[in-house]
């Protein structure tokens, strides 16, 4: 006996059903000005964003940075493709917009996150929102990776980082 405990099949069997029906939930993956963003009532997305650039209340303030907004989505871009469960969805011309699906690791709950560069008088920033597709919370997931997504991108462009 290695001391392991075994789920009992009145647990197991739901949380296998619900995994296999979650591994195939689908995203929201329509573009959106997020400029113009309304955000949900429900406390499962987060919001970053340049100051006034925004019409809904942002969760962080995005950095601005000395270089092009096309470098700064870049950067971000090449940040996001070492997440893990992450796939790119779409990309879009107008408005400019990159836009990702990370799903959860256990249930494979998918999360749609956009990304949105915009250029500003003093540089360029990006404008980062994600939320969950499912539920009405997520345990401060979104907040989460969108603090995490912030810091990479400072960390690629910490030169280029206006003060």
């Amino acid at each position: 006996m290695t001391g392991r405990r075994r789920l009992s099949p009145l647990i197991s069997g739901p949380l296998i059903a619900v995994g296999l029906l979650a591994g195939g939930c689908a995203a929201n993956t329509e573009p959106q000005d997020l400029r113009e963003l309304k955000r949900a009532e429900s406390p499962n997305d987060s919001l970053a964003c340049p100051p006034a650039v925004c019409a809904a209340e942002a969760d962080f303030e995005s950095p601005v940075f000395t270089a092009a907004p096309e470098a700064v989505l870049q950067a971000l871009k090449e940040a996001v493709a070492r997440q893990p469960r992450t796939a790119l969805a779409a990309e879009v011309p107008d408005p400019k917009q990159v836009i990702y699906v990370q799903r959860s690791a256990i249930f494979r709950f998918p999360d749609t996150v956009w990304l949105q560069p915009v250029a500003l008088p003093e540089g360029s920033s990006v404008i980062v929102y994600s939320r969950s597709n499912y539920g009405y919370g997520d345990f401060g997931v979104n907040r989460d990776r969108v603090g995490l997504w912030l810091r990479l991108l400072r960390e690629a462009l910490a030169a280029d980082l206006v003060e």
